[in-house]
């Protein structure tokens, strides 16, 4: 069985081939174009890079006391 990305790109390259060419890429502009507004999908800052290898770090050392999990974060903010 093929991973799923390769999976999908094979639908896409044959889809794209036939008349339904045009609807495909409307409906891939249109899910693209929600997911660009849902999620951060520019590189990552160089801060943002060093505050990831900081979290990374405290991982490997067991020293989790600057974090707080996403339970915590969430009922803190109230979400």
């Amino acid at each position: 069985m093929e991973p799923p990305i390769e999976d999908l790109l094979h639908k896409v390259r044959v889809i794209s081939q036939t008349s339904y060419a045009t609807i495909l890429s409307r409906i891939i502009d249109s899910v693209y174009e929600k997911v660009e507004e849902e999620y951060d999908t520019e590189p990552l800052s160089p801060e943002e890079l060093q505050a990831l290898e900081e979290v990374v770090a405290a991982v490997k050392r067991g020293d989790l006391s600057r974090f707080i999990s996403l339970e915590e974060f969430e009922k803190k903010h109230g979400l």
